[in-house]
């Protein structure tokens, strides 16, 4: 251990110690390692560019919070090839960003996503119904989707389908 860790350590106790460790880990790349993890950049860039859904989604998650274009666009090639977790993903992204907001297209791609059993797509379908938020109020459809959810173990589902939907509870499921 370098010296100022072990200084460190001595002035604020054990636990520094880990998270110290930790950072000198991480810092100590090797150019080999480094040289190893661009080629795997490369390689799922040319699978996603040849069309692999999976690949396609793995960008967009690498290209940021999944409100840039870039992450867009990726979501948007894997989701149009029936990717679930990507269809949820564009779905987040025009029911959440407030400069895009765009229930319709939020609601089209959670459905998608939703048909497949992507529990998160249907909690916010869920919610989506229980609100009225774009689509005509509907308590029925509202609950069914809420219970697929619940039924995945999705604990936020399982939380709001519990309330009578006449309650008004307050509810964030943006990031």
């Amino acid at each position: 251990m370098p010296a100022a860790a072990k200084a460190a350590a001595k002035r604020y106790g054990a636990r520094i110690i880990s998270a110290i460790s930790i950072a000198l880990a991480l810092s100590s790349v090797t150019p080999a390692a480094a040289q190893q993890q661009a080629a795997f950049i490369e390689q799922r860039r040319a699978l996603a560019e040849a069309g692999d859904a999976d690949a396609q989604y793995r960008m967009g998650q690498e290209a940021g919070t999944g409100h840039s274009e870039d992450a867009i666009y990726w979501f948007r090639l894997a989701a149009e090839q029936g990717h679930a977790p990507a269809q949820r993903r564009l779905g987040e992204f025009y029911f959440c960003a407030e400069r895009a907001r765009d229930l319709d297209l939020a609601t089209w791609w959670f459905t998608l996503a939703a048909e497949q059993g992507d529990a998160d797509a249907q909690l916010f379908l869920g919610f989506i119904y229980r609100q009225g938020l774009g689509v005509n109020l509907s308590p029925a459809i509202a609950q069914s989707w809420l219970e697929r959810a619940a039924a995945q173990g999705n604990a936020k589902a399982r939380l709001l389908a519990s309330y009578p939907v006449d309650v008004n509870i307050n509810f964030k499921l943006c990031r």
